[in-house]
């Protein structure tokens, strides 16, 4: 899990705002692609582990930052997190089963996830 929070912080340098949120988005899922195994560890709760816990804080440290850096308010990026993760999640779990089936660029649709998330983040009231 380091090697996602490592991916999502180089992903988001040098960038900010929606930019940043886009860059740290895309690199969850380009991470989920190369590492499925890794990117599902990921997603499930640390229990009692303190090692796993500080490793899933660390790979959400970047979005937390970022959205913190836009002014949204705690409770709202605790949603707004949620809300990325799921859909990142969702979008990951079926492109890896192969539930994708129809002969068109899951690129395109990955840029329209990316940028329906990004632009409801932009045009919320903050």
């Amino acid at each position: 899990l380091h090697a996602l929070g490592a991916t999502v912080t180089e992903a988001g340098i040098g960038a900010s705002g929606v930019d940043a949120v886009a860059a740290v988005v895309r690199a969850h899922l380009e991470f989920a692609r190369r590492r499925p195994c890794l990117y599902e560890a990921a997603i499930h709760p640390p229990g009692d582990d303190p090692e796993l816990l500080l490793a899933i804080e660390a790979a959400g440290l970047p979005l937390e930052r970022i959205l913190t850096s836009m002014g949204v308010a705690a409770v709202d990026r605790v949603h707004w997190t949620r809300l990325f993760l799921s859909s990142i999640h969702s979008y990951a779990v079926l492109l890896q089963s192969g539930r994708f089936a129809l002969p068109v660029d899951t690129a395109v649709t990955e840029d329209r996830l990316v940028e329906m998330l990004t632009r409801a983040l932009a045009t919320q009231p903050i």
